[in-house]
């Protein structure tokens, strides 16, 4: 029952975007440059993150690189995106963009120079002009849930991404290593972060943004892990690592959601921005994109949060039931205060292409031009349990105090160095992160199950 719920979140987010949506993703950020795809870029991901330590090792990384590219003429830039995604991106004009997310799952300089090189490689070969636009994202997740009814205000049209062909991945590949060992880096460095992404899209620490985000925009991604350490392999000279830099320049770096967009610490979810925090139920996972909020549970459980503008209804009574949920059989509709604000709680029955679904909705008033809407599904339809999820979010449900940004702080990458008698298992007990933490703890090192670490080795955890 997983499957279907994790479908349903995934084609929420991607038809999420609708103008409506406010107070879940509104964020300040830089003013767009003229480079359309630049900006196109920096907006769908969240903004560049504002870190001069992190941002400076990254452009002279990028320039050493871009020296051996044979192209002079190309002002090569190099920029963090505030994502937790892993994915990285080039414009034609020679803007370079790579995520934190990403950045968390590499080991070293040569990693990152592995990546910096295969966009390098796309803009010397002009691939942006000859990369095809596909829906894939889109088809591949028309499944069972894609016709609510009640899905339908979420966003106007879906996203769609760009394909590189498996000629011009392969290509950028033998581009990056050939720079990466040009300019002393060790060649193997490309293999190391591909398989350090593919290791933790299967493991499922970052699985949405793993397997979805790199892989949709750069596919093939096994077949590329052999075929780069068969290129790695032709050279036999020493090359630099470079793991003491990487790690200096990541450290402190936000691990997860940009704070400003929201972010789960200590069984809460705190949106400092918008000014709300809510329990998040026991044994549910958060997926956050930025026009909506997703929970799901393994049992298939779900929920999604979402906002939007009240319009001309008077009171979150009429905007349930006649703007939003119009159309859908409603029952047991009460009116209900939140932490001191109106709001509106009900039964529905949601109308979907291949059926219908039993729910519990519920509208918050947050001020007069905002509204927060939540749908909450139990496994297999019980409404019990839908009943139960939403109750818990609503009676936690309430605005940020002062001492709240003290008590739930954003995540953060240290750097650790492994003392005697620390293990996987006792390093990973400090990790503040939710569910497996030895899995995300390996992840986040590039550990393999039967790895252990060694006194005087540097480690990654979030705190």
């Amino acid at each position: 029952m997983a499957r279907p719920i994790r479908v349903l979140a995934a084609i929420v987010l991607l038809l999420s975007g609708c103008a409506e949506q406010r107070g879940i993703s509104d964020r300040a950020g830089p003013a767009p440059p003229v480079d359309q795809a630049y900006a196109s870029i920096v907006d769908d991901y969240g903004g560049l993150y504002a870190d001069e330590k992190l941002n400076a090792w990254l452009a002279a990384l990028g320039r050493r690189l871009a020296a051996q590219s044979g192209r002079p003429d190309i002002d090569f830039r190099f920029a963090v995106l505030d994502s937790r995604a892993v994915n990285a991106f080039s414009t034609a004009s020679g803007a370079i963009f790579v995520t934190r997310g990403l950045l968390a799952l590499g080991e070293s300089d040569c990693e990152v120079a592995g990546v910096l090189g295969h966009e390098i490689g796309h803009v010397v070969a002009g691939d942006q002009a000859r990369r095809r636009r596909f829906d894939g994202l889109r088809d591949a997740l028309n499944g069972a849930f894609a016709g609510f009814a009640a899905w339908a205000g979420i966003a106007a049209h879906p996203k769609t991404g760009l394909e590189f062909s498996a000629r011009q991945e392969f290509d950028a590949d033998a581009f990056a290593v050939r720079i990466e060992a040009a300019a002393g880096f060790d060649p193997h460095g490309l293999a190391k972060i591909l398989g350090a992404i593919d290791r933790a899209a299967a493991s499922g620490k970052n699985e949405a943004e793993a397997s979805v985000a790199y892989g949709a925009t750069h596919p093939l991604l096994s077949e590329r892990v052999d075929r780069a350490l068969d290129l790695a392999g032709r050279y036999q000279a020493a090359f630099n690592v470079g793991r003491n830099p990487y790690l200096h320049a990541i450290d402190g770096m936000i691990e997860g959601d940009p704070p400003d967009q929201g972010y789960a610490r200590g069984g809460i979810f705190i949106h400092p921005k918008a000014g709300f925090l809510f329990q998040i139920p026991s044994g549910f996972s958060l997926r956050k994109m930025p026009s909506a909020l997703i929970g799901v549970r393994a049992d298939g459980a779900a929920f999604i949060m979402t906002s939007a503008t009240p319009g001309a209804a008077a009171t979150t009574y009429d905007y349930l039931t006649d703007v939003w949920m119009a159309g859908n059989l409603l029952s047991r509709a009460a009116s209900m205060v939140v932490n001191g604000r109106s709001g509106v709680i009900a039964s529905a029955r949601l109308s979907a292409d291949r059926g219908e679904v039993g729910a519990r909705v519920a509208v918050i008033g947050w001020s007069p031009s905002l509204v927060y809407r939540f749908i909450s599904i139990g496994p297999g339809g019980n409404q019990a349990d839908a009943e139960t999820v939403l109750s818990a979010i609503l009676n936690s449900f309430r605005a940020v105090a002062p001492n709240d940004l003290v008590r739930f702080p954003p995540l953060r990458l240290k750097v650790l160095t492994a003392k005697s008698g620390d293990t996987v298992e006792s390093l990973a007990k400090r990790m503040a992160v939710s569910g497996d933490r030895e899995n995300a703890f390996r992840a986040l090192n590039g550990l393999s199950p039967g790895d252990r670490v060694q006194a005087g080795q540097q480690v990654k955890i979030a705190q």
